[in-house]
């Protein structure tokens, strides 16, 4: 048996065995996701500082000095290397709506097909871009006054809007049309129609999150959880956990030695 398949088992088990669907309002509820396998250990991922991303339709995606590399072969299976525009710095990059966004240096830049424009530039390079719709991205900074803030850009005019700010830090900003889930250390919220309404308060500290068709997942140090479609809050699997991505089906999980696997739900 190969290392792959060692670790595809393991992961299995941990989840089928340790505590899966383990309700943790003790409400009796169960959760399903399809088939856990390794889809990359870290000995495998492509050398380089780069970082990992996923672009709707084509699952997960290491970028590295602005060449993409398809991780997913099932999603991607005779896609080669993608080469963006040279001469930008990519720190990060964000597929939202019909574009590219890239986060370079204190500035978000937008990828067109026949050109570049800068179009939110920052006092500081310490923020954090997050998707949004064909009409805005999402956007997190932390103030000196050690407060977190959210803003929106809007994309007609390239003017921020600043939606909410809190002491605790904000993990991640998770925009799906009709409302956005804003997630901090400790608790996740719903912002519907300009109110914040608390979801669920993690027991543990939350380093990631993702929406699914199946619902909220979200990750600790060492846990990862489920907030069903029904509000309940499961326990899926105790692991090393790094972080999560998302693509059409497909759960992406990093662990803190670099092993992604891929789930389907």
């Amino acid at each position: 048996m190969n290392s792959k398949r060692v670790y595809s088992v393991i992961l299995v088990l941990l989840f089928s065995l340790s505590s899966f669907g383990d309700d943790v309002n003790n409400n009796g509820n169960a959760s399903k996701v399809g088939i856990v396998e390794l889809m990359y250990n870290c000995m495998d991922l492509p050398s380089g500082d780069g970082f990992i991303l996923t672009i709707p339709g084509m699952g997960l995606i290491y970028c590295d000095e602005g060449v993409l590399v398809p991780l997913d072969t099932i999603k991607c299976p005779e896609i080669d290397n993608i080469y963006l525009k040279p001469n930008i710095i990519y720190d990060d990059i964000i597929a939202s709506g019909k574009y590219l966004f890239v986060k370079s240096g204190n500035s978000v830049v937008k990828l067109d097909e026949d050109r570049t424009s800068s179009i939110v530039q920052f006092d500081t390079d310490f923020f954090q871009l997050y998707r949004g719709n064909d009409t805005c991205l999402n956007v997190v900074i932390p103030e000196d006054n050690g407060y977190w803030v959210w803003y929106q850009i809007n994309l007609t005019n390239n003017e921020l809007e600043s939606k909410f700010s809190t002491s605790e830090p904000i993990i991640k900003v998770i925009d799906l049309d009709d409302k956005v889930i804003l997630v901090t250390e400790d608790v996740i919220y719903l912002y519907d129609e300009e109110q914040l309404i608390e979801y669920v308060e993690s027991p543990e500290i939350i380093v990631d999150a993702i929406y699914t068709s199946e619902g909220l997942f979200f990750c600790t140090d060492n846990s990862l959880y489920l907030v069903d479609n029904t509000g309940v809050l499961l326990s899926l699997a105790q692991l090393p956990m790094y972080s999560l991505y998302y693509d059409y089906g497909v759960v992406y999980i990093v662990l803190q030695n670099g092993d992604i696997f891929r789930m389907s739900v």
